[in-house]
């Protein structure tokens, strides 16, 4: 599994691109001498993201970026139309939303999750990391509960203040 310090792994993100369409996103280049935060979640649309997770980082993304994050990314393992209907039905425009649409990122941090119990597949663990010019200084990460106590937005901004 990453760990703190780790620099993140190459991959093949994509997101939604109004003018083209689905389109490759470069991770690294977005991460390059800067603060991200990365939000990982397990399904767009399912209820604990929607209702609880994703909605803290809507709500405290300008304290978030005052206090030091450049830029906040949501991730999940959905396809790049879903993520886009899901920003949109969320009203996150201060979030940008990406697609692991094969797993293959979440794989490599080690941060997959088996759901196919749950009718959904190989999912994104619930976690929120924050990276430094591609490099893991915080790593959030929820065990398989809906509890948010070291993903949420208002965890990741009590470290982003403590820094």
């Amino acid at each position: 599994m990453i760990a703190v310090s780790d620099r993140l792994p190459a991959a093949t993100l994509m997101h939604f691109d109004p003018e083209s369409g689905p389109s490759p996103f470069d991770l690294h280049a977005r991460l390059a001498g800067r603060c991200v935060v990365l939000v990982g979640v397990p399904g767009a649309f399912t209820p604990t993201c929607s209702e609880r997770h994703l909605p803290g980082f809507i709500v405290l993304a300008d304290k978030l970026k005052a206090a030091g994050a450049d830029e906040i990314i949501c991730l999940s393992v959905n396809d790049p139309h879903v993520m886009r209907a899901w920003s949109k039905s969320m009203n996150a425009e201060a979030l940008t939303f990406v697609s692991d649409w094969d797993a293959s990122f979440v794989r490599a941090l080690g941060l997959e999750v088996d759901r196919r119990t749950q009718g959904m597949g190989w999912r994104a663990s619930r976690f929120a990391l924050i990276l430094n010019d591609g490099v893991v200084r915080h790593i959030g990460l929820e065990e398989q509960t809906k509890d948010l106590e070291f993903s949420s937005a208002e965890a990741i901004l009590e470290v982003l203040q403590a820094a």
